[in-house]
C-alpha cells in the first residue's frame, strides 16, 4: 500500500472552489461598492499577508527562479507602505464623520429664522411674539380644565405644530407657578412606551426602572405619586406610530396601554399632535377608548392669515436687522404667499422665505421689499426652488443624485411622511446598494450643515440617526427626483442589472420581474436601450410574464377556493354552526366547569360526540358538573335511533354514577343522582335507577338547608314515580314521605309534600296522594308571611288540579287569593308572582274568570312599580303568562304597555334587556315580525353598553328567529361564560331543527321542571 495521501474527492474540490469564489466575490464587491476606508484596509491586509518579507522570499525563489534573497530596502519599504495605507484609512474615516458644531453656533446667532427646524423651549420668549397667543391661550385652557383627559391638536403639515408644543405649551406648563406639568414626547420609529418613559425620566430628572419600558400605567403611577401637579403628555408627530406599526396586531399593545391609562384615575392627560390629513387613523384609538372627541377637545392649529404672516415677518426683520417694506409684505402675503384654496399662509413658507432672504450675499437683496423680491424670483414653487438652489452647491451630477437618493431614503413616499430617524446602515440597506456608505456619509454631512438644514441629526443611546427636516419638503422632493432620476433611466438600470443576474444564475426564476417592474418597463418601452443583450432581455420579460400569469392563475384559483370556503362558512347555516363548534371548543378552556358542561351537552345534541367527550375529559374536572353533563348526554343519546345510541347512553350513565359518588356538596349531589336515576328509568335500567335514588335519598337526608332538602325530596319522589317497577317506586316514595315529615320550615315542607302527592298520583296511589296534599295544606296554613303563604297555596292548587282533586284545588285557590290580597303593596315581586300562579292554577281548573281576574290584578300591581326596568320585566312575565293561558289578545295589549314602559328606561343595558324580553314574548305569540323589529332595537341599545349577559340573551333570541349569522355575531361580543352559554343555546336550537326528537326531549324536561316547581 502506498504511503501517499489519496487524491481529494470531487466534493472536497467543489467546496474548495466555492470557498475561493466566495472570497473572490467579497474582494471584488468591496472594491466596487465599499467605502474608501474598507478599500484601504483591504489593501493594507493584502500588503500584510501577500507582500510581507517571508512570502516575498518564497515567491522569489520558487516562482521566479531567484535566489530568495530580497534587497536591503524591501523590509523598510514594506513597513512604510503598510503604515502609510493604514494612516490613509484612518484619515478618511475621520474626515467622513459629519461636522455638527457649526449648527449649534448658528442656532445661537439666529433666534427667529429657523428654516425647516422647529422652535424649542429655549425660544419661548421670541415665539410668544409670533402670532400664536390666542391659540396658545385656548389650548392651555383646554388641557388644564378639570374635565379634560384626552384631546387632539391637529393642523396641516408646516403649520408649526412642533414649535407650538415645544416653544408654546411646554414652557407655559413648566413654570413653578403652573398648575400642570407637561412632558414633551416626540414619536418616531422607536417603541412608543420606551419613548414616553425616556421623555418622562429625562424631563423630570428621574432614575428609570427596567419594568417601566413595558408597563406604561405602572410607570406613570409611580411618577405621579411623587409630584403634586397633574401630568400633560404632549404626543408630537403621533402619525409616526401608525407609519412604523403598520399591522393592527403590532399597534394593539400600545393602544391597550393608552386605554388603561384613559380609564384609570391617574392625574395624567394626553394631547395628541397629528397631521390633519392623517387624523382619521385615530379612529382605531377612539374605538378602543370608547371615546368621541368633542369640539372642545379638538384643538385646530391653523395657518397664518396674511395679517399674521406680515406681523411675523416684521418681528423677524426687527430681530435679524433686515430692512422691511410693510405695505409690500402685506401685498406679498395676500397675493403670493396665501394659498388659493383657503387664503392662508403656512408658517414654514414664511420661515423659508425669511431664510432665503437672509442668506443673500448683498445688503440690497437681504431685505423684505419689492426690489429684493423681484430679483429673488417670486414665491411660486418656493420649496422646489429652495431645494434646487440648495442642490446647486452639489458640483457633480453624481453628488446631486446621491443627495436626492438619501433624501428619498428618509421619506415614506407611499404615505408622504417622514420615514423616521435612520442610521447610515439603514439608509444603505433601504437604497439596496445604489449608493455606498462613504457617499451616504458625505451626503448626510452636507445635508445636516447649518447653512443647508435639510436633515436633522437624532442622537440615540448607542448610535446616531438622521431624519428629514420637515414633511413640507416631500412634495417638492418628489418633483425634484423626477428631474434628477428619470423613470427611463431607472427602467434601463433595472433591465440591465436583472438580465445579468438572470444569465449569471442559470436563468433562475428568482430573478424574473414582478408585476410592478413589468408595468414600469412597459410604460418606458419606447425609451429602453436594448443593446447587444436584446434577445436575452426579451426572453426574461416573456418568462416574467409567464410566471406572473401562472401566479395570477394560481392566486385566482386559491382565491376562488377561499371565497367558496368562506362563503360556506359565513353564509350557510352549516358553516355558521361549524363556527359555533370551533368557538365552543376554544372558549371551553376559559370558563368554569358548569359552563363547559353546557357546551358538552350542546355538542352532544348536535351529534358531535367526539368533540363533546374531548371537552368533557380535558376541561371538566369538578365531579358535580361532570356527572350532570354525562347524565344529560345519556338522555340526549336516546333521542338518536339505533342500538349504538342505547349502548352509548348506558356507558355514559355508568360514568356519571361513578363521578357523582365523589361529589362533596350535598345540595348538588342529591339532584345529580336524581337526574341519573331519571335517565336510567328512560333506559329501563331499574338497578341503576334504584341505586341512584338511594344515593340521592342519602344525600338529601344529610342536607341541612330546608329549601334544598325539600327540592331534593321532591325530585326523588317524582323520579321514583318514573320507575317501571311500581313496588320499588312505592317503597322509595314511602321512605321519602317519612323523611319529609321531619322538615320543619313550612314552605319547604309544602313543596316536598306537593311533589310527593304528584308522584303518588303517577303510581295510581290515590290514598297517598290525598294524604300528601293534606300534609301540604296543613303545613301551608302555618305560614305567617302573606307572600309565601299565597305562593304555597297556589302551588297546592296547581298540584290538586293536575290530580283532578277539585275540592282541594278550589279551597287552595281561595286561600291563595285571600293571602295574596294581604301582601304588602311594596312587595311588588311577590304580589305579581302570587297572582300569576293563581291565574295558572285557575286555568288548570278551567276557571277562566279567576284566571283573567288574577292576571289583571298582577298587571295592576306591576303598574305601581317605580323601577322602570323591573316594571318592564314584570310586564313581560305577565304577558307570557297570558300567552300560555291562550289569551293572545290580552297578552299583546299588555306587551304594548310593556314596550311603552321599556322605552322610558334610562339605563341602556336594562333597556336593551327589556326590549329583548318583549321580543321573546312576541316569539311565544308567533308574531315574528314584531319580534324582529323590537329585537333589532335591543341589539342597537346593547352594543355600546358591552353588557355581556344582555348580549348573550339577545344572541339566543336571534337564534330562536333562525337568524344564525346575527346570533353568532352578537355572541362574539360576550365574555367567556356568557359567550359559551349563548353559543350552546344557538347550537341546541339548530340541532332541534335537525332532530325533532330533541324537541320532544326538551318539552318533556320542561314539563318535569314545571311539576317540580
Amino acid at each position: 500500500m502506498s504511503s501517499d495521501s489519496p487524491p481529494p474527492s470531487a466534493d472536497t474540490l467543489q467546496k474548495w472552489m466555492e470557498g475561493v469564489e466566495t472570497l473572490f466575490r467579497l474582494l471584488v464587491e468591496t472594491f466596487r461598492r465599499g467605502t474608501w476606508v474598507k478599500r484601504l484596509l483591504l489593501i493594507d491586509a493584502l500588503i500584510l499577508f501577500g507582500l510581507n518579507p517571508g512570502v516575498a522570499e518564497k515567491i522569489s525563489s520558487t516562482m521566479l527562479g531567484g535566489t530568495g534573497t530580497l534587497p536591503d530596502w524591501y523590509s523598510q519599504a514594506f513597513g512604510v507602505a503598510l503604515g502609510a495605507v493604514f494612516v490613509a484609512a484612518l484619515v478618511v474615516a475621520v474626515r467622513s464623520l459629519p461636522r455638527l458644531q457649526p449648527e449649534a453656533a448658528d442656532a445661537k446667532e439666529r433666534k427667529t429664522i429657523k428654516g425647516l427646524r422647529p422652535f424649542t423651549k429655549d425660544d419661548a420668549e421670541i415665539f410668544a411674539r409670533l402670532q400664536r397667543q390666542r391659540e396658545l391661550q385656548e389650548c392651555l385652557e383646554v388641557v388644564t380644565s378639570k374635565e379634560f383627559r384626552f384631546g387632539i391638536l391637529v393642523g396641516e403639515s408646516g403649520c408649526g405644530k412642533t414649535s407650538f408644543l415645544q416653544a408654546g405649551l411646554l414652557p407655559q406648563l413648566s413654570t413653578p407657578e403652573a398648575t400642570h406639568r407637561a412632558i414633551y414626547v416626540k414619536f418616531s420609529d422607536r417603541p412608543p412606551i420606551t419613548t414616553i418613559t425616556q421623555a418622562v425620566v429625562e424631563q423630570l430628572s428621574l432614575t428609570a426602572k427596567p419594568a417601566w419600558d413595558s408597563d406604561l400605567l405602572a410607570m406613570l403611577s409611580e411618577v405621579t405619586a411623587g409630584i403634586s401637579q397633574p401630568l400633560v403628555l404632549l404626543f408630537d408627530q403621533f402619525e409616526q406610530f401608525f407609519v412604523h406599526y403598520k399591522q393592527t396586531g403590532d399597534r394593539e399593545p400600545f393602544i391597550q396601554a393608552v386605554t388603561e391609562l384613559y380609564h384609570s384615575n391617574l392625574p395624567v392627560k394626553v394631547l395628541v399632535c397629528m397631521r390633519g390629513d392623517l387624523s382619521d387613523r385615530l379612529i382605531e384609538l377612539y374605538k378602543a377608548l370608547n371615546y368621541s372627541p368633542s369640539p372642545y377637545e379638538m384643538v385646530p392649529l391653523k395657518k397664518f392669515s396674511p395679517e399674521q404672516a406680515t406681523r411675523v415677518l416684521q418681528v423677524i426683520a426687527e430681530t435679524e436687522h433686515l430692512e422691511i417694506d410693510e405695505r409690500f409684505v402685506m401685498e406679498l402675503a395676500e397675493q403670493e404667499l396665501a394659498s388659493r384654496e383657503d387664503g392662508l399662509i403656512s408658517p414654514v413658507d414664511v420661515q423659508i422665505l425669511a431664510w432665503m432672504i437672509e442668506r443673500q450675499n448683498t445688503a440690497e437683496l437681504r431685505a423684505f421689499n419689492r426690489v429684493a423680491f423681484q430679483k429673488f424670483g417670486g414665491v411660486e414653487g418656493l420649496l422646489t426652488r429652495f431645494l434646487e438652489r440648495s442642490l446647486e452647491a452639489r458640483v457633480t451630477t453624481t453628488q446631486r443624485q446621491t443627495t436626492v437618493k438619501v433624501l428619498l431614503a428618509l421619506t415614506d413616499l407611499d404615505r408622504q411622511v417622514r420615514a423616521g430617524a435612520l442610521t447610515v446602515g439603514e439608509m444603505q440597506q433601504k437604497l439596496q446598494g445604489a449608493v455606498n456608505e462613504e457617499e451616504i456619509r458625505e451626503a448626510i454631512a452636507w445635508l445636516s450643515r447649518s447653512e443647508v438644514r435639510l436633515v436633522t441629526v437624532v442622537e440615540r443611546s448607542t448610535e446616531r440617526g438622521y431624519e428629514l427636516s420637515h414633511e413640507r419638503l416631500i412634495p417638492a422632493l418628489m418633483r425634484l427626483a423626477g428631474k434628477e432620476l428619470s423613470e427611463a433611466d431607472r427602467a434601463n438600470q433595472l433591465l440591465d442589472r436583472r438580465v445579468n443576474e438572470w444569465l449569471g444564475n442559470q436563468r433562475h426564476r428568482r430573478y424574473v420581474f414582478n408585476w410592478r417592474e413589468l408595468r414600469s418597463l412597459k410604460q418606458q418601452q419606447p425609451f429602453l436601450v436594448w443593446g447587444g443583450n436584446r434577445r436575452a432581455k426579451e426572453q426574461l420579460i416573456r418568462q416574467s410574464r409567464r410566471w406572473l400569469y401562472g401566479w395570477v392563475g394560481s392566486g385566482a384559483a386559491l382565491l376562488l377556493v377561499l371565497t367558496t370556503y368562506y362563503a360556506w362558512l359565513w353564509f350557510t347555516p352549516w358553516g355558521q354552526m361549524q363556527q359555533v363548534r370551533w368557538e365552543l371548543t376554544k372558549v371551553s378552556a376559559q370558563v368554569d366547569d358548569s359552563s363547559a358542561g353546557d357546551a358538552v351537552v350542546a355538542l352532544a345534541k348536535d351529534d358531535h360526540w367526539q368533540q363533546a367527550l374531548m371537552i368533557l375529559e380535558k376541561e371538566i374536572g369538578d365531579p358535580g358538573p361532570k356527572a350532570f353533563a354525562l347524565s344529560e348526554m345519556a338522555k340526549v343519546a336516546l333521542a338518536f335511533k339505533g342500538e349504538t345510541s342505547v349502548t352509548k347512553a348506558k356507558s355514559l350513565l355508568t360514568e356519571a354514577f361513578t363521578a357523582a359518588k365523589i361529589i362533596d356538596d350535598l345540595i348538588i349531589k342529591a339532584p345529580t343522582f336524581s337526574n341519573i336515576a331519571s335517565a336510567a328509568a328512560k333506559l329501563n335500567n331499574a338497578a341503576l335507577a334504584k341505586s341512584s335514588l338511594a344515593e340521592a335519598l342519602t344525600a338529601a337526608k344529610m342536607t341541612k338547608q330546608p329549601g334544598g332538602k325539600a327540592l331534593a325530596f321532591g325530585r326523588i319522589a317524582l323520579t321514583a314515580a318514573k320507575l317501571n317497577d311500581t313496588t320499588i317506586a312505592k317503597s322509595l316514595l314511602k321512605e321519602v314521605l317519612a323523611v319529609a315529615k321531619t322538615i320543619e320550615e313550612p314552605s319547604s315542607k309544602v313543596q316536598a309534600f306537593r311533589n310527593i302527592a304528584l308522584a303518588a298520583a303517577k303510581l295510581n296511589d290515590a290514598a297517598l296522594a290525598k294524604s300528601s296534599l293534606a300534609e301540604a295544606l296543613t303545613a301551608a296554613k302555618t305560614i305567617n308571611e302573606s307572600d309565601f303563604r299565597s305562593v304555597a297555596f297556589s302551588y297546592i292548587a296547581l298540584a290538586a288540579a293536575r290530580l283532578n282533586n277539585t275540592a282541594i284545588a278550589k279551597s287552595s285557590l281561595t286561600e291563595a287569593l285571600t293571602a295574596a290580597k294581604t301582601i304588602d303593596i311594596d312587595e311588588s315581586f311577590f304580589n305579581v308572582t302570587a297572582f300569576s300562579n293563581i291565574a295558572s292554577a285557575a286555568a288548570k281548573l278551567n276557571n277562566t274568570a279567576i284566571a283573567k281576574l288574577s292576571l289583571t290584578k298582577a298587571f295592576t300591581v306591576a303598574m305601581t312599580i317605580d323601577d322602570r326596568a323591573f316594571k318592564a320585566s314584570m310586564f313581560s312575565d305577565i304577558a307570557l303568562a297570558a300567552a300560555k293561558l291562550n289569551n293572545t289578545a290580552i297578552a299583546k295589549s299588555w306587551l304594548i304597555e310593556t314596550l311603552i314602559v321599556a322605552k322610558t328606561i334610562d339605563e341602556p343595558a336594562s333597556k336593551a334587556d327589556a326590549f329583548r324580553a318583549i321580543a321573546d314574548a312576541y316569539i311565544e305569540l308567533k308574531d315574528t315580525a314584531s319580534a324582529k323589529a323590537i329585537l333589532q332595537q335591543a341589539w342597537e341599545l346593547a352594543v355600546p353598553t358591552k353588557s355581556s349577559d344582555t348580549l348573550g340573551s339577545i344572541a339566543t333570541t336571534y337564534a330562536k328567529l333562525g337568524n344564525w349569522e346575527r346570533a353568532i355575531q352578537i355572541a362574539q361580543y360576550c365574555e367567556a361564560n356568557d359567550k359559551i352559554s349563548a353559543l350552546s343555546q344557538i347550537l341546541t336550537l339548530h340541532a332541534e331543527q335537525q332532530n325533532p326528537a330533541l324537541v320532544k326531549l326538551r318539552e318533556a324536561e320542561e314539563r318535569e321542571q314545571e311539576e317540580e316547581n
